[in-house]
């Protein structure tokens, strides 16, 4: 066995037996539902934390996806044009437009559409009621009340907040929404090539 393959296969042992603290878990359903129950909704930094953990969540997006993690770029960071809905008054779809993504290399972009479901989440409901308060100004899409955008590590430190408060030992990060979002979409029966192709 020569020394790449060696490095390669210790390098999966390594992972494997990775340390069980430090796996994040998943945000599910009723995770979102405590999350809803603990922000104060009128609350316009709240609505926008909301709408965002929805985001996140039904649409499987990756973080570096709709928030900034560097100097702001209004070319790949998502902006408020990059979310349309079928109605101004009463939304039942929203289709979002991502521009980039670590897998789209290319930059090719790609569209998300979001329909109405019938859980006791209503992610059609956060996202109008957040575009209702920020407005069509053009900008980024997730930003606070005193201008500062929405960045990668303060939607995981605020859930991880949350869900300590109410009691939710362990750890989780921006990952867990993707890793929820899949395990709920298997166990309502989607088929796992529907799935990687949600996951893009």
């Amino acid at each position: 066995m020569n020394c790449l393959c060696l490095q390669h296969l210790l390098r999966g042992i390594k992972w494997a037996q990775g340390p069980a603290l430090l796996r994040h878990l998943p945000i599910t359903v009723d995770h979102l539902m405590v999350i809803q129950h603990s922000l104060d909704l009128p609350t316009r930094d709240h609505v926008m934390l909301w709408a965002a953990c929805c985001l996140r969540f039904f649409g499987f997006l990756l973080a570096g996806e709709f928030t900034v993690n560097s100097i702001i770029d209004l070319n790949t960071h998502m902006t408020v044009s990059d979310l349309h809905a079928d109605s101004l008054v009463n939304p039942s779809c929203f289709k979002v437009c991502i521009r980039c993504s670590k897998t789209d290399p290319f930059r090719m972009g790609c569209d998300v559409y979001l329909g109405r479901g019938l859980g006791a989440v209503c992610h059609i409901t956060a996202l109008g009621s957040y575009l209702s308060l920020h407005g069509s100004a053009p900008g980024l899409l997730f930003m606070f009340s005193n201008g500062c955008p929405l960045t990668r590590q303060q939607l995981p430190s605020s859930v991880q907040s949350i869900l300590n408060e109410a009691r939710y030992s362990g750890s989780y990060s921006g990952h867990s929404f993707r890793i929820g979002a899949v395990t709920t979409a298997a166990v309502q029966g989607v088929p796992d090539h529907l799935i990687k192709t949600l996951g893009r």
